[in-house]
């Protein structure tokens, strides 16, 4: 939703969940998920380009930190250049 605020039309989310990641490249996901899959979905919808892929959390520790670090500050993250 902060991407869609800024007007940001091309995103690419990258996620250590394989299950959730792979939900959503079929649209389809286990009832565990099926109110964050279809909000995803939607949310997607509002994108001219939307593509999620999978990351291993050992190759994902960088950005987690950082992104961690942003939430317990109360910042934004910062829109790229």
């Amino acid at each position: 939703m902060h991407a869609i605020s800024l007007n940001i039309t091309l995103i690419w989310v990258r996620s250590d969940c394989q299950v959730l990641v792979r939900a959503i490249d079929r649209k389809r996901g286990l009832a565990e998920l099926h109110g964050a899959l279809s909000d995803i979905l939607d949310l997607s919808s509002s994108f001219c380009f939307c593509f999620v892929s999978f990351v291993p959390r050992n190759c994902n520790g960088p950005a987690d930190l950082w992104a961690k670090t942003c939430l317990n500050n109360c910042l934004s993250i910062p829109r790229p250049i």
